[in-house]
């Protein structure tokens, strides 16, 4: 009879043993390649809220934004600074018609929010 190399269930010809048996075998035999132990999960739950932090962080540091670019360019409706986050080109399109502002000079303008803004943080 075979040797049964994972406790006292017998060889089934499958190559791999189940996970059951695989676990057990890494305490015994750490040297098996087929055994192993269970992943740890613990920084699954740590790295989610950490996420959802720096997630709530950017959304924040955007909302101070937007309330500076409306101080700076008082002309702007919301919907306006909105096209600020992803949508530039539209964004000083919009600042152009409305403020008269060309894009260099607002970037310029931007720039300097944006560096303030950090400072002050």
């Amino acid at each position: 009879m075979a040797e049964q190399p994972y406790g006292d269930k017998p060889a089934t010809g499958n190559p791999k043993p189940d996970a059951e048996a695989r676990n057990a075998d890494a305490k015994q035999n750490p040297d098996n390649p087929y055994a192993r132990s269970k992943p740890e999960m613990g920084n699954a739950e740590t790295t989610n809220k950490e996420t959802q932090m720096n997630q709530d962080q950017m959304k924040g540091k955007f909302q101070q934004m937007k309330g500076k670019l409306k101080e700076a360019f008082g002309q702007l409706t919301d919907d306006d600074i909105a096209l600020y986050d992803g949508q530039r080109e539209q964004f000083f399109g919009k600042l152009h018609e409305k403020c008269g502002i060309e894009k260099d000079e607002a970037e310029k303008r931007i720039k300097k929010i944006e560096e303030a803004s950090k400072k002050a943080a």
